[in-house]
């Protein structure tokens, strides 16, 4: 699997877990803390949350490889760790 983009907050324990279950399986995790301010671009990140109608955290998406876009939409928590049970 390629890297994975998950949406989250640092107080989220749903979120701290799927950062984890993916590393257990050696997969890249790019985190995005959506409450730190001082994360890199933050902003924008926040605007596209709200953009795609999320109401719940951790978002979870597949990146492409070669560049760096979005692969597919994974879900929350619930479809990556059966994603990854298989």
């Amino acid at each position: 699997m390629n890297t994975l983009r998950i949406y989250g907050a640092h107080w989220c324990s749903f979120c701290n877990t799927a950062v984890d279950i993916a590393e257990a399986k050696n997969i890249p995790v790019e985190y995005i803390d959506l409450d730190d301010d001082t994360t890199l671009h933050v902003g924008i990140h926040r605007r596209f949350f709200n953009d795609e109608r999320h109401t719940s955290i951790p978002q979870i998406y597949e990146l492409n490889e070669d560049d760096n876009q979005f692969k597919r939409y994974i879900g929350g928590f619930a479809e990556l760790k059966a994603i990854l049970s298989t």
